[in-house]
């Protein structure tokens, strides 16, 4: 049984972190100083290309959401995210995936910590208390739903497990988010975020 935690994401829920990101700039370099992101985008991939795709990927969080993707039926998709190690080395990714006559579309992103936060900088950067709470307790100690090998797919159409998480967004998820929509790499089309 896989040991990690894993998020189903809506990037709707972390649209206030991305608004606060894109009115701080101070706080917005402190995220782009601390993480080093990095994303890739493949679209059109047949079922055997995606299998050789799982194959070659040597980070086991990666791997087991790409598999969670090969069990989507036609027309879904899907948003995970996985975190894993500690405060000074944090490696989070997030993927999509969706399958469209098909064809397998996916997007994979990886954020990862290269410099430690404290509660001073993020102080420093003006961002009001509720803010704070939300910096602090995202970077520190990030909050995951615990979904089990072949529970995320089931869970899909579910708001998230934990309803505290809609009032705690993950500063991470949100600054993702927000670099991806500031770089096209997704766009919003009637509400849902798109690769």
């Amino acid at each position: 049984m896989n040991k990690n935690k894993f998020d189903i994401l809506n990037p709707q829920n972390y649209e206030h972190c991305m608004e606060e990101l894109s009115k701080n700039e101070d706080l917005l370099q402190l995220m782009q100083k601390g993480f080093q992101l990095t994303y890739d985008k493949t679209c059109g991939l047949q079922l055997d290309e995606l299998q050789e795709l799982i194959q070659l990927e040597h980070e086991e969080n990666a791997q087991f959401m790409f598999k969670e993707i090969q069990k989507l039926s036609e027309g879904q998709s899907t948003w995970l995210a996985a975190t894993s190690g500690d405060t000074i080395e944090r490696n989070t990714i997030v993927v999509f995936g969706k399958i469209v006559d098909g064809k397998y579309d996916i997007l994979t992103v990886r954020a990862t910590q290269i410099k430690t936060f404290d509660k001073q900088k993020l102080i420093a950067c003006g961002i009001g208390a509720f803010s704070l709470g939300v910096c602090v307790g995202a970077i520190t100690t990030p909050l995951f739903g615990m979904l089990a090998g072949g529970s995320i797919l089931a869970a899909s159409g579910v708001k998230t497990m934990y309803d505290y998480q809609k009032d705690l967004p993950n500063l991470i998820y949100g600054y993702i988010f927000q670099q991806l929509t500031d770089k096209n790499v997704i766009t919003v089309e009637n509400g849902c975020y798109k690769i």
